[in-house]
């Protein structure tokens, strides 16, 4: 519960600028992510976020297509690609990858033969490939053939390129938080049962949250006035203006919204909510 409807939204903002200054001398790339099935919250963008305690998972809970599953990075342009890293999703478990094929092409539409291919050794912990040879391309395929348990699903806690002097991250998708959030609003009521074993009261929806952006601006106002407390907290001060800022431009949008335009309403939520995602550890 506090995962889904606290800290989720949150980590954007609350990311510290430590994490930038460690990865200085390397060069930060931005790639997009597409897998061939996934769950609400545990997107394909995931398993390149930086973050081990999120996850790519395909679709359970009814709708279980069957393995073989498949995540594809766009790099961009080609990189020299020297292997790879698998992380499980902590502790292993559901869709942890057992057989896996892994392809490096220049072709969206047509992988070609394996560079890699076998059994990861390690389920709960980080397994690492390294390639007999290099190989130059932009688009890198990891197929995971089977999964340890014999399930259905695939998950990716962490896939890493590994390349000379670069680190690749996910593109942060934010339609789908925006949709979970406007989900959210609709279900108001019950998200309220859980009220008495909520970590914090600000995970929940509030009758005065009109739209995701509400919602978003609330829960960012709560953390930081959390996070002050802690020692060694000075650096809040740059992500209070910033969340000032945005706070006023929801305003300034909303002002300028015909009332009872939702659409306009939801647009201008959109962009506040997208605001706010970008920041990143």
């Amino acid at each position: 519960m506090y995962s889904r409807f606290f800290v989720a939204p949150l980590l954007a903002i609350a990311c510290l600028p430590v994490t930038q200054r460690v990865f200085a001398e390397t060069k930060t790339v931005t790639v997009k992510v597409s897998v061939d099935s996934e769950a609400p919250g545990y997107e394909g963008f995931r398993a390149l976020d930086g973050n081990p305690e999120t996850m790519w998972h395909t679709m359970f809970g009814g709708a279980n297509p069957a393995c073989p599953h498949q995540i594809t990075v766009d790099l961009g342009s080609q990189y020299e690609i020297t292997g790879i890293s698998y992380l499980p999703r902590v502790g292993g478990g559901d869709g942890t990858i057992r057989d896996y094929e892994l392809y490096i092409s220049n072709n969206p539409k047509d992988s070609g033969r394996p560079v890699d291919a076998g059994s990861f050794a390690n389920a709960k912990g980080e397994n690492t490939l390294t390639l007999k040879s290099k190989a130059k391309g932009r688009y890198v395929t990891l197929r995971a053939k089977s999964e340890v348990g014999g399930q259905p699903f695939t998950s990716v806690a962490e896939l890493r390129i590994i390349s000379p002097g670069v680190r690749f991250l996910a593109a942060v998708e934010t339609e789908q938080p925006y949709a979970m959030l406007a989900h959210d609003l609709q279900r108001r009521t019950d998200i309220a049962r859980h009220a008495e074993t909520t970590f914090h009261p600000a995970s929940l929806i509030h009758e005065d949250d009109r739209d995701p952006t509400d919602v978003v601006l609330r829960r960012a106002t709560a953390l930081l006035d959390d996070i002050k407390q802690m020692p060694g907290a000075a650096h809040m001060k740059e992500l209070e203006k910033r969340l000032a800022r945005l706070k006023t431009l929801s305003g300034k949008v909303e002002s300028t919204t015909p009332k009872g335009d939702t659409i306009s309403s939801r647009k201008s939520s959109s962009f506040v909510v997208k605001s706010l995602f970008p920041i990143r550890c």
